[in-house]
């Protein structure tokens, strides 16, 4: 899984889903927008919170989104198996705020890839 940025309290790394989403997610955000994203995972890495819901929602099955004003949304969760790591699982660009199913499918698909589902 490649790292995408080592903060003071959590390492933020990428499935290979969230580094082949990211481009077509940010394709359809302002400049800005992207900016605000990247901030906001990079202040969850380093102070290991976010101002809830608005940045930071908790999702069904341990899944969380970090939001972006715009709609950009960064799909993750906390790593079972590694001690402070968060995980990308994909980005989307989105106007709705509810999690669509198929986002918590691609989430489940991912964890699983990794080992990271109780079953895994």
């Amino acid at each position: 899984m490649p790292t995408y940025y080592i903060g003071r309290t959590y390492t933020i790394v990428h499935t290979d889903d969230a580094d082949k989403s990211l481009p077509e997610a940010e394709r359809h955000a302002p400049l800005a927008c992207k900016a605000q994203l990247r901030r906001l995972t990079e202040r969850l890495a380093d102070i290991g919170t976010l101002r809830s819901p608005d940045q930071f929602n908790a999702e069904d099955d341990g899944f969380y989104a970090i939001k972006a004003r715009c709609g950009l949304r960064g799909y993750g969760w906390f790593s079972k198996l590694h001690k402070g790591v968060f995980i990308v699982s994909h980005y989307i660009c989105k106007k709705k705020s509810k999690l669509a199913k198929k986002d918590k499918d691609r989430m489940k698909r991912n964890r699983k890839i990794l080992g990271e589902d109780d079953n895994g």
